[in-house]
């Protein structure tokens, strides 16, 4: 294993990453073990993307896996203290419905996890979060990270739940739906 590259843009030769993808019921699985690093980003959302569009031919599903997939990655990177990230992803077909999550995990500084935890409570109390979305992409427009928008746009464009889990510095962010099930 090699060790965390000292810029996120670092070649991803560098980094180490594992990867695991199973079907477990009516469950298609895919997990990373991966050094943050931004090359990366791209590569598992199209993975993501191809790999889920095989399974199941929803186009919508796919993008908002791809999308959810995309933006929590980035947050990873961006926001890591240092040391190997975890990712899950998620389609459960179930009876007239599809259920999709994605979830990363990550070391991240306390002020990251204390930033996560506002701004999804406060996504939770906006009374129209498409509006919520544009007031936080005005209001963030020249901050170069920490805006928040990945995640509002999970929210808002991917129509997707957030939840976290802190545990010490160990952070999890999930994003879930359950959408109607589409005749492939």
């Amino acid at each position: 294993m090699s060790s965390l590259p000292e810029h996120p843009d670092a070649d991803p030769r560098e980094a180490h990453f594992e990867f695991r993808s199973h079907r477990k019921g009516d469950s298609y699985l895919f997990e990373l073990e991966f050094t943050p690093n931004l090359r990366l980003v791209p590569i598992v959302r199209r993975f993501v993307s191809d790999f889920y569009g095989e399974v199941f031919a929803d186009p919508e599903i796919i993008s908002r896996l791809a999308l959810a997939t995309h933006e929590l990655m980035e947050n990873a990177v961006r926001h890591n203290s240092g040391g190997e990230a975890r990712l899950m992803v998620e389609l459960r077909d179930m009876p007239g419905a599809k259920h999709i999550s994605v979830r990363i995990g990550n070391p991240s500084y306390p002020e990251n996890i204390a930033r996560v935890r506002r701004l999804l409570e406060d996504m939770e109390r906006a009374p129209d979060l498409f509006q919520f979305y544009l007031h936080l992409m005005r209001q963030t427009a020249r901050e170069p990270e920490g805006s928040g928008l990945g995640l509002t746009r999970i929210r808002a464009e991917g129509e997707m739940h957030l939840s976290h889990t802190v545990q010490g510095q160990w952070v999890e962010i999930t994003a879930s739906t359950t959408c109607p099930a589409r005749p492939s």
